[in-house]
């Protein structure tokens, strides 16, 4: 499933994705995913240490994306 959706993101030109996901699968995905390259794209992980919802996730993205 998260394969499909990295895939369209990557069809739609963005090559620049941040994944947030909880502590209890942070290593899962980054194992599973890496960083990107099948995809043609560059994938960030960023670990929610507690449940902080998708407020903080936008959050987070935000910021990376000012700082670019």
């Amino acid at each position: 499933m998260i394969h499909y959706a990295i895939s369209k993101l990557a069809e739609a030109g963005i090559r620049d994705i941040l994944l947030v996901t909880g502590k209890h699968f942070g290593g899962l995905f980054m194992d599973y995913i890496g960083n990107g390259r099948e995809w043609n794209v560059r994938i960030s992980f960023k670990v929610q240490e507690e449940p902080g919802g998708i407020a903080q996730a936008l959050a987070w993205a935000e910021v990376r994306s000012a700082g670019h």
